[in-house]
């Protein structure tokens, strides 16, 4: 008895083979075992839930924030429909063509950054043609934006 009074664990006997005792202890330690294992379950699971997730919000970002990319070449020559500043980081122009090269899902919408090298000279263009409704066509790089307009990269003007 002095064993199983020792061990906590009441009802516990001290036969002379000690079975009883084995058996109690082997109890314990398979409850502790299968505890033991659920866990790792359960984190095994929770791991490759979060790796999927974090697959996906990846693959989310990247279709969503880089600009989708078409194809570069000039638009036929038209007159400048509508000019646009913004307070973003661009300026826009709505340009009445037949033909855009870029694949853009705006047709008619174009885009040029502030920053971009020669910028300021083609709002100037632009700004000019849309006084004195000059006919002009641009060339797109075939990068889109979110908004689906095509980026300019330079601007061809005739009479």
């Amino acid at each position: 008895m002095a064993i199983a009074a020792a061990s906590g664990t009441p009802g516990a006997e001290d036969s002379s083979s000690g079975s009883k005792i084995k058996w109690i202890e082997n109890g314990r330690l398979n409850r502790h075992i299968n505890q033991r294992t659920e866990l790792y379950s359960v984190n095994t699971v929770s791991m490759n839930m979060c790796r999927r997730i974090t697959i996906l919000i990846a693959a989310l970002t990247a279709v969503c924030v880089n600009p989708a990319h078409a194809r570069a070449g000039w638009t036929d020559f038209v007159q400048v429909a509508e000019l646009v500043p913004t307070s973003r980081h661009y300026f826009e122009v709505r340009l009445p063509v037949k033909m855009n090269p870029s694949g853009c899902s705006e047709d008619n919408w174009f885009y040029l950054n502030y920053d971009a090298q020669g910028s300021a000279q083609m709002f100037t263009v632009l700004l000019e043609a849309v006084q004195s409704d000059i006919r002009l066509r641009v060339f797109v790089s075939g990068v889109c934006n979110l908004n689906g307009y095509a980026e300019i990269t330079s601007i061809n003007v005739t009479r």
